[in-house]
């Protein structure tokens, strides 16, 4: 069994007395000397008290812990935290309140089987005592015998009468014995008697016990109530727990679809950015470079054989590679391994035959022979209504105006053209040489014009091309393809283009031809793919206003940019003319304005701590901060600008908590848990915190002048305190109570339990007097005078009060059965003894009878030993209730195997104390027994 106290003795100079049961708070530890509760004492250390004045010789101390359970130490609400730390703390109130009721219940227990063990003594004695006395008689008949035996043989035998002297001495002898052995069975009963006394004394001890245990146990009760109403709310918040795995789970689902989403978007851009590579043009598979680096980009002009080049993953099923097609692929260091991206026809115009409007001439094989009217038995696919184009060694027969030849043996090519005068074929090809021309340079370029030899086209290097001016190259194509103005240096590599100014920067402009109308565009950059699919653009555009070519020209900006599953881009972002920046609105009115369907969101992030984010969004109307700190909560503060510092008014720290005049919470204890928390006031950081709750104006008398209300997410009041008007209130005078509130289960508000008035008075659950029977309530009342009062429905259940006297009984405790009249019982104490007292005056009794027959009834009691179930190595005296009922059964409670509507046992109680009554008599009839008894020994003891 738990420790819940230690015992010692004093000596008279001991102080220090150290204990060794554990405790919440040290208003739960207790210390009585001789059975008086003492408060003349400190805690020396965690273990040890210290009496202020060291306890007499002999004195009985006992060091207790009386855990508080008016209230648990911490409150759940459905979607709060539950903290182990309140968890922990509210069931060991729950543990230490039930150990210290098992042990006083053990004790009451213990002192109860003592009273009956003595009680038992008792009866054993006497019964002992009335063996003897029988026995006394039963030696006494026979000495009588013996005497009258003893005259018979005198008168008879004269010769025999000295013998018969002897005997009758001896007989005279033997009575005299008898007569002590009478005395020794009269002190025996007295001793019997005494013994009884004692019993009845010590039975009503064990009745105080019971009566104690009996409180004890409703307060272990009232503390299983408290349990089952913890168990209840961590049920709710095992349901609340519940509700929030499947939010999390639903919302994992969405950051699944999310997710797939995104991947959808990462491959898109991966194919956009495999596009956008530069890549680096090689001649053929031979020279694609054996040591690549990671992100490697090659475009292989000739690709013939790529099919069978290793190592290359995602070659399309069936590929052959020809020197007309070229090939991208791209090299990965983690799979060391190139990567297809794709093909394409070097000269697609001769490749590929045009989807309409074109002519093919020559040969075309086809896979089956033609089948339908305008497939030609030759195979050969002509256009009859327009110029036809034909290659051939010899120049075609028949001709028409406009037909085209690319004579194949000299590489030049025709046209059939006539002049007006003849027909001919006229030579297309390039004059001046007919090519190919030198590399030539800036300041003479390959290809140049009359009159300006200077200014032209050239080749500064293999597989590049320029253009100059005034002997100057300007602008530049390199071997990748990247278009170069100012420069000849590709100044960064992953550029496309790139314009290099001279020293004072380098300048693009887009001109529109003419002054524009208010809204229309002046120019726009569009961003687009391979096939002119525009993704983004930026636009800029006449802003209203004057437009006066030097001297007022009011221009906005427009960002627009496309959304995925979209085909044109939407503006995102504008400028306007007086600097006004609008996302996602074309018409700001704030410096910054940001507007988006259902909530608008702002980010900011420190990019030197990863993880460390604060969030402004205005969703639906609500206007939300949120911040967070990596994995955790972050922290809001509101600071006030005082010059060069910043004084700091309040905060949301990581944990939800309002934190006023301190920007740290609180540690230790269950007031870290606060949502709110005030350290100091206006008027000094020292000063205590003060939370001021009011009425807009004058109450009058019952008027609310603050409420506070217990509520959950739902807006369910559960319980209410209230602060309200006592009275007429003016100047100086401000009379109020508090009321405390709290909703019946089936209801859904809360009612009236309890108020402190103006006065100083404690109600519960009535409102004006000092005794709630007056009322016509159940309740209680604690009246200024120390007066204690409880009722039920206007009848009166207990009341507890002390009127000053020290010349007779007070009474303390008033116990009421039904109406005020009907007093039950009372606990009256004078300065030195207390009486539980029951009522028994006459006044209250009839039929009054002599209990007859008592020894006979006692003798059908069965004191037996045994061992109760839940403590199976300790034995004890008592009695088996239902037995003791059928003989005395106002001593039991309950009925024999009773069970209730569940089946569950409902155990029979007994109260030994109503035993006394039949032991009374049993030993009066004892007594009277061995009285006749006396009375015999001594008449013949006078006969002698």
């Amino acid at each position: 069994m738990a420790v819940t106290q230690n015992t010692y003795t004093g000596n008279g100079s001991t102080v220090l007395f150290s204990f060794t049961f554990p405790y919440l708070e040290t208003t739960d530890i207790k210390v009585s000397l001789n059975g008086t509760v003492t408060t003349a004492y400190t805690l020396a250390n965690a273990t040890t008290i210290q009496f202020n004045t060291a306890p007499a010789n002999g004195a009985a101390i006992r060091i207790y812990r009386a855990t508080d359970d008016a209230a648990l130490p911490a409150t759940f609400y459905p979607g709060s935290a539950n903290r182990p730390d309140d968890l922990n703390e509210t069931f060991t109130q729950n543990l230490y309140s039930t150990q210290e009721s098992r042990n006083e219940d053990a004790s009451a227990t213990s002192t109860a089987n003592t009273a009956l063990t003595n009680s038992n003594t008792a009866i054993s004695t006497a019964n002992t005592a009335s063996t003897t006395a029988a026995s006394a008689v039963s030696t006494a008949n026979t000495a009588s015998a013996n005497a009258t035996a003893a005259v018979n043989t005198a008168n008879t035998a004269s010769t025999n009468a000295t013998t018969a002297v002897n005997t009758a001495n001896s007989a005279s002898s033997t009575a005299a014995s008898a007569v002590t052995t009478a005395n020794n069975a009269v002190t025996t009963a007295n001793t019997a008697s005494s013994n009884a006394s004692a019993a009845v004394t010590t039975a009503n001890t064990a009745a105080t016990n019971a009566a104690s245990a009996v409180a004890t146990a409703n307060t272990a009760s009232t503390n299983a109530t408290a349990a089952v109403a913890t168990a209840n709310t961590a049920s709710t918040n095992a349901s609340n727990a519940v509700t929030t795995a499947n939010t999390a789970s639903s919302t994992a689902s969405s950051a699944v679809t999310t997710a797939n989403n995104a991947e959808t978007v990462a491959n898109s851009a991966a194919a956009a950015v495999a596009n956008a590579l530069i890549y680096t043009l090689v001649a053929n598979v031979a020279a694609i470079p054996g040591s690549p680096s990671n992100n490697d980009a090659i475009e292989v002009t000739d690709s013939t054989n790529i099919q069978s080049f290793t190592p290359l993953s995602g070659v399309p099923v069936g590929f052959t590679g020809n020197s007309g097609l070229s090939v991208r692929i791209v090299y990965s260091s983690a799979s060391s391994s190139w990567t297809w991206v794709q093909y394409f026809a070097n000269d697609p115009e001769n490749r590929y035959l045009g989807l309409a409007g074109g002519t093919m001439t020559g040969a075309l094989t086809l896979s089956g022979a033609p089948t339908t009217s305008n497939q030609a038995a030759t195979k050969q696919y002509v256009d009859d209504n327009g110029a036809s184009v034909t290659s051939s060694d010899v120049a075609p027969s028949s001709p028409a105006d406009g037909d085209l030849w690319y004579n194949s043996s000299d590489g030049r090519t025709y046209v059939y053209y006539n002049d007006g005068d003849s027909s001919q074929w006229v030579d297309m090809s390039p004059q001046g040489g007919g090519g190919p021309f030198g590399q030539g340079s800036a300041a003479s370029p390959s290809v140049s014009f009359i009159g300006d030899t200077n200014t032209g086209l050239y080749s500064p290097g293999a597989d590049q091309l320029a253009l100059s001016t005034a002997g100057t190259g300007r602008l530049f194509i390199d071997s990748s393809g990247r278009l170069l103005v100012g420069t000849d240096t590709a100044l960064n590599a992953s550029m496309t283009a790139i314009i290099k100014g001279s020293s004072g920067g380098a300048g693009l402009m887009l001109a529109r031809a003419i002054i524009p109308s208010s809204g229309s565009s002046l120019a726009t950059v569009y961003m687009s793919d391979h096939l002119g699919g525009i993704g983004a653009w930026i636009d800029a555009a006449r802003d209203g206003g004057t437009w006066t070519s030097g001297s007022s020209h009011p221009t906005l900006l427009r960002f627009a940019t496309t959304a995925d599953g979209a085909s044109s881009p939407t503006e995102r972002l504008r400028i306007t003319s007086a600097g006004l920046v609008g996302i996602g609105t074309s018409t700001p009115d704030r410096i910054l304005d940001i507007e988006s369907a259902g909530s608008a969101e702002i980010k900011l992030t420190d990019s030197t701590n990863i993880g460390r984010d604060a969030y402004i969004k205005n969703n639906d109307g609500d206007f939300e901060f949120r911040s967070r700190d990596r994995n955790s909560n972050g922290t809001f503060v509101f600071l006030g600008y005082g010059g060069e510092i910043d004084s700091e008014y309040a905060r949301f720290d990581s944990s939800g908590r309002l934190l006023v005049g301190t920007s740290s919470a609180v540690t230790g204890g269950t007031s870290q848990f606060s949502r709110i928390v005030a350290l100091g006031n206006s008027a000094g950081a020292t000063n205590p915190g003060v939370i001021s709750v009011g009425m807009g104006a004058t109450p009058a008398s019952g008027n609310n002048i603050g409420r506070i209300f217990f509520v959950d997410n739902a807006a369910g009041e559960y319980a209410e305190i209230a602060a309200q008007c006592d009275g007429t209130p003016g100047s100086g005078d401000y009379p109020g109570r508090l009321v405390f509130s709290t909703t019946a289960d089936g209801a859904s508000s809360p009612t009236e339990r309890m108020r402190i008035t103006s006065g100083g008075g404690l109600r519960f659950n009535q409102a004006t007097t000092d005794s709630p029977a007056a009322d016509n309530v159940a309740g209680c009342a604690l009246g200024l005078g120390g007066f204690v009062s409880a009722s039920n429905t206007g009848s009166r259940v207990l009341e507890l009060n002390r009127t000053e006297n020290t010349t007779s009984n007070i009474e303390y405790v008033r116990f009421y059965r039904v109406g005020s009249a009907n007093l039950a019982g009372t606990i009256t104490a004078t300065k030195t003894t207390t009486a539980y007292n029951t009522s028994s005056d006459y006044r209250l009794k009839e039929n009054v009878v002599p209990l007859a027959s008592a020894a006979d009834r006692v003798n059908q009691l069965k004191p037996s030993q045994f061992n109760f179930i839940a403590e199976p190595d300790k034995t004890v005296d008592g009695f088996i209730a239902h037995e003791a009922q059928a003989v005395v059964p106002e001593c039991v409670t309950g009925t024999k195997d009773e069970v209730d509507a569940d089946g569950n046992p409902v155990y029979q109680g007994i109260d030994q104390s109503k035993l006394v009554p039949l032991l009374t008599a049993a030993l009066q009839e004892a007594i009277g027994r061995i009285e006749t008894l006396e009375a015999e020994v001594q008449a013949l003891k006078g006969g002698n």
